[in-house]
């Protein structure tokens, strides 16, 4: 007995530090966002989502997707929000399906949201990340990054590009070269 629990706990103990990170994230158009945060009137807008807070994946119109959505996944209050998307439903479960390499990214972050600051170095769980968007209506960085920390959300200002964090978290760098000069 005492064989199979040390066992046990050495095939537990190598899964988590050698396995690769299940984290899925992606960037999606979103059409539509119901009912939270005005975010529906963002119609094309798009978004970093975690397929960890997505619910009942469905098809919308044959080439685009519907689903739900939950923010904070630590919070019951908030519950899950109607999301349109024009990716079709084969990417968004591609996007289930992928392993990310890293567990953790580091992102530089500008304090108090001031991009004329320098920006410091903020260490954050892939996982962790709920929601991304451009800082402006144009897709260029900087990016805002909403995370749970504690089971509370973070929002945080990024010197990032929104394919650049899906980058770090999946190769650990960046493939595009977009920043706020």
């Amino acid at each position: 007995m005492t064989c199979i629990l040390v066992l046990f706990f050495i095939t537990i103990f190598a899964s988590v530090f050698t396995k690769q990170t299940k984290v899925m994230l992606f960037i999606g158009t979103v059409t539509k966002w119901a009912h939270y945060g005005g975010r529906a009137s963002s119609s094309g807008k798009k978004w970093i989502l975690n397929t960890n807070n997505i619910f009942n994946l469905q098809a919308k119109d044959t080439t685009k997707s519907k689903f739900f959505y939950v923010d904070n996944l630590f919070d019951s209050r908030r519950g899950a929000k109607l999301v349109n998307i024009e990716e079709a439903t084969s990417v968004v479960t591609t996007a289930f399906d992928a392993t990310y390499n890293s567990k953790y990214i580091t992102l530089a972050v500008y304090p108090d949201h001031d991009t004329s600051q320098s920006t410091v170095n903020r260490v954050i769980p892939v996982d962790s990340i709920t929601l991304g968007s451009p800082y402006t209506t144009y897709d260029v960085a900087p990016s805002w990054i909403t995370y749970s920390e504690g089971g509370k959300d973070v929002k945080v200002l990024v010197n990032d590009h929104i394919q650049d964090i899906i980058d770090l978290a999946d190769t650990g760098t960046t493939t595009t070269s977009t920043t706020l000069s």
